[in-house]
């Protein structure tokens, strides 16, 4: 996929990369991506009321000195993963952090973690769209943060009871992925050259997080090795 950069280096170009895989800044949550600069992309822009793009509810939690983009800070709203949420539950420190939204209506963070490892964390602003979203990600076979990539896609998306009733796995390019709607939010969390059991801790941390329940039991991290 066009718009993975694993070395902490190459997520300076990001936003360069997920508009080079069809991520539109007008794309909003149900719709289909339409290449920039078409003209029925332009009309969908100039229609598009206002009022309709979600406000980000979720933020990033950009690691002092580590944020890639000019003058990168936090935004506002709810910080469900933090920093010390990353490195507790991975066991692995976090080098860089950066908010790559591009889609309107998402909240998604990357963070470069370990040697040469890469953490993808996308909210989907909108619990009112949640049910929904999931169902194209079922019927599409298509990531929630890969909404506007062309020739990207998921398998072997199975269920993961762990993660709630609508918990599920499925992997992308080889690597793992983990989603679920907790108390309303559609979250996703993606690890790239990182083991699953790593990735799966994190989503497990963030759904009892959005749940306000009691700590979630975790699996234990594997043996200590780079990914």
């Amino acid at each position: 996929m066009m718009h993975r950069k694993g070395p902490a280096a190459a997520l300076a170009v990001t936003a360069a990369a997920l508009v080079a895989c069809g991520s539109s800044a007008n794309t909003t949550p149900g719709a289909s991506a339409t290449p920039p600069g078409s003209a029925s992309a332009e009309a969908s822009a100039s229609s598009l009321p206002s009022a309709s793009l979600a406000v980000a509810t979720f933020s990033c939690d950009i690691k002092p000195g580590a944020g890639l983009l000019p003058n990168a800070t936090p935004k506002p709203g709810r910080i469900v993963a933090t920093i010390a949420d990353i490195e507790s539950s991975t066991g692995l420190s976090v080098n860089t952090s950066v908010d790559i939204s591009i889609i309107s209506g998402y909240t998604q963070c990357r963070y470069d973690i370990g040697q040469g490892g890469q953490l993808d964390i996308t909210f989907l602003n909108s619990s009112a769209q949640s049910s929904a979203e999931l169902a194209k990600t079922k019927q599409q076979n298509l990531a929630l943060h890969d909404r506007g990539c062309n020739g990207c896609s998921i398998t072997g998306m199975t269920p993961l009871s762990e993660l709630g009733p609508d918990g599920y796995k499925a992997t992308s390019d080889g690597d793992p992925v983990f989603g679920s709607i907790t108390a309303g939010t559609y979250f996703e969390v993606e690890g790239v050259k990182l083991k699953d059991v790593r990735v799966e801790r994190l989503a497990l941390l963030i759904a009892g997080k959005l749940g306000g329940g009691s700590s979630p039991s975790l699996p234990p991290l594997p043996t200590p090795t780079p990914s």
